[in-house]
């Protein structure tokens, strides 16, 4: 979920967006407030500015202004009714992943009828397979009854 406007804002980025470090910068870590590289996981040579704020739940992601304002989006987060219980429940409101994937997709589209890119292109093919498996992936789930559960 986006942080809106009438919430407070978040602090400034002040490092311009051709300034900022490469992969392998660092973003938090909640368990021990140290930073961990990114390198490894994304395996890139693009800008890393985004922060995990909760891992796995919620994210700082930086502007593309020098001094501009963070968003903050939040995943929902759900987690076992009772201790050795397999029903989930929401704790807390947010987006899913598969809603941000969809939003990445409409923003590319967009972004490819200005100006054509074979790279866009294929880059909104992929997201649209990731999309397909992660459907896939609840569908599996609701066929053996364990969608809504902590069950594999």
């Amino acid at each position: 979920m986006w942080r809106s406007a009438s919430e407070p804002a978040l602090r400034p980025r002040h490092d311009h967006v051709h300034d900022r470090p490469r992969i392998g910068a660092r973003s938090a870590n909640k368990r021990d407030g140290c930073n961990q590289s990114l390198a490894n996981v994304l395996g890139t040579r693009a800008t890393a500015t985004m922060k995990t704020v909760v891992p796995g739940y919620i994210y700082e992601l930086a502007s593309h202004k020098p001094n501009g304002v963070a968003q903050v989006l939040e995943f929902v987060h759900k987690s076992a009714t009772a201790a050795g219980e397999h029903t989930l429940q929401e704790v807390d409101d947010g987006t899913t992943t598969e809603e941000v994937i969809m939003v990445l997709m409409d923003r590319l589209t967009f972004l490819n009828a200005k100006l054509p890119s074979a790279h866009n292109s294929r880059a909104i093919s992929n997201l649209r397979r990731a999309l397909d498996e992660l459907h896939a992936r609840t569908t599996d789930r609701v066929k053996r009854g364990v969608e809504g559960t902590s069950k594999r």
